[in-house]
Parts: structure tokens; C-alpha cells; sequence
């Protein structure tokens, strides 16, 4: 994912695991992987679906946990497993 991503912006990015277990309601940690990237001090958050979600789901959950995390938020949908 970090190949990708930097080929894609052209930028080096610098991806962490991170646990949100009990910092986020138990739905999201049950349906999501998540990892914190950086680049040039700006974080964001991305959100790896642990199984199919359909669209109006992931957008749904998307908008709750940007609010809740108060960060940017991109779920990869294209690894989930």
C-alpha cells in the first residue's frame, strides 16, 4: 500500500498500524483495520474493511468516524480481505 501510495502522489509517505480499541464505538474496530499515515506533518487516517461492506455503508461509516476522529479519512475498500 505504501508503493502505491507514493507512486500515486509522488511523495514519501510514512504509513503506521495503530489500535483504536476503545477509543472508537466496537462496530468500527470489529469492521475496520486501521493505520495512521504522514506526510510533511499532515495525518490522516486509513480504514481497511475486515470483510465486504456495501457502498451506502462505507460511506456512511466514512462520515462517522471523520467526525469522531476529527481527521481525513480514506477507507481502502480494494483490500479488504
Amino acid at each position: 500500500m505504501k508503493e502505491f501510495i507514493e507512486k500515486s502522489i509522488g511523495m514519501e509517505v510514512d504509513i503506521k498500524d495503530v489500535d483504536y480499541n476503545g477509543k472508537l464505538p466496537m462496530i468500527y474496530s470489529s469492521l475496520y483495520d486501521f493505520k495512521i499515515a504522514s506526510m510533511h506533518n499532515i495525518e490522516w487516517l486509513i480504514a481497511i474493511p475486515k470483510e465486504k461492506i456495501n457502498l451506502a455503508q462505507l460511506r456512511k461509516n466514512h462520515r462517522q468516524i471523520e467526525k469522531q476522529k476529527d481527521c481525513f479519512v480514506i477507507i481502502n475498500s480494494s483490500l479488504s480481505r
